[in-house]
């Protein structure tokens, strides 16, 4: 008998964001229930039922609908977690980011269920410097632990190592995990962090458990602010690291244009930030997360926008090293020179 050929349907990426759907409830009840902690070693569901708070009856499917999701393995009648489930989803782990998967699985739930209503969209703004600074004490903290702290390390080290005595500036630090990994890689390295007064607060209690409290300094300022307040961004700096800041920066070439003045002679600027993007693979990816962001009148570049930006504001020899996969969608990176 000929095996028909598999055709997938024109609706089948429609049909896919409803299975979606479902694979992150199993992931939220899993988490919830701390399963995979119970899953470092293998074990039959019949061991396991006495050990889990998930009801008897839906275990079974859930754990098979888990191992189709890749997070656990299968040896015949025995579960047990995987590589990735165990490096991120079990508690102890020190790259654990369970916690912050859910709090933005509960923000991007109510985002879609808001979308029917007229708004407002926008929290006011002291909600924003509380929001970020909660933020950064529970995901942004997990998400840098887990991923982009490692990130900025490996990102940093592609174009060259930095100064022994060199001096970077990290705009939008939030909890300041990637400032540290960046100063415990670089040993002799200084480094000023800047985020919301109450996120550097947060940033200044890391540095401190760090013990690098005596090299990076966190300080409290509003990039929204062409001026910054009272903070200056001082200047000298061999690199600037800015990730997802511009998007909320309304004037961004004044900020660019300060970033530039900050940096010391072919000093060099890392400047990450999700794009619009033209292939469908990358835009499906992207502009569903930041679609809360474009609902609030925040900014998403268009092909070619910052980097026309980056030359507006003086930088030298801008170049596009592609993308890097964060929390939650990947950012092009552009590395400019001052």
């Amino acid at each position: 008998m000929t095996t028909l050929p598999f055709e997938s349907h024109p609706l089948r990426r429609s049909w896919d964001l409803l299975l979606a759907s479902v694979g992150a409830d199993c992931l939220r009840a899993a988490l919830e229930h701390e399963l995979f902690s119970q899953l470092l070693a293998p074990v039959s569901l019949d061991h396991l039922m006495p050990r889990t708070t998930l009801p008897a009856a839906s275990l079974a499917p859930l754990l098979d609908c888990l191992w189709s999701l890749g997070l656990l393995e299968r040896d015949g009648e025995r579960y047990s977690a995987s590589e990735v489930a165990r490096r991120h989803f079990v508690p102890s782990s020190t790259r654990y980011c369970g916690e912050a998967w859910l709090l933005r699985l509960q923000a991007l739930r109510r985002v879609g269920a808001a979308l029917g209503s007229p708004g407002p969209f926008a929290p006011p703004a002291e909600a924003v410097r509380s929001g970020w600074a909660e933020a950064a004490r529970r995901q942004l903290a997990q998400e840098q632990q887990a991923v982009t702290a490692e990130a900025a390390v490996r990102l940093v080290q592609g174009f060259g190592e930095l100064p022994a005595d060199g001096r970077f500036l990290d705009l939008g630090c939030g909890p300041g995990l990637q400032a540290i990994a960046l100063a415990l890689a670089w040993p002799h390295c200084r480094g000023v962090l800047l985020d919301f007064p109450e996120s550097a607060a947060v940033a200044r209690d890391n540095l401190r458990a760090a013990g690098v409290a005596n090299r990076l300094q966190a300080i409290g300022a509003d990039l929204r602010d062409a001026e910054l307040g009272d903070a200056e961004l001082g200047d000298g700096f061999d690199l600037v690291w800015c990730a997802s800041v511009l998007h909320f920066v309304e004037d961004r070439l004044g900020l660019l244009r300060r970033i530039r003045a900050a940096l010391k002679p072919g000093g060099r600027f890392l400047c990450l930030h999700a794009h619009w993007e033209m292939q469908p693979e990358l835009a499906e990816r992207v502009l569903p997360y930041y679609l809360p962001l474009r609902l609030r009148g925040h900014w998403v570049p268009e092909p070619g926008e910052l980097l026309a930006l980056l030359h507006e504001a003086g930088f030298d020899g801008v170049d596009d090293l592609g993308h890097v996969d964060i929390p939650l969608a990947p950012v092009r990176v552009l590395l400019a020179r001052g």
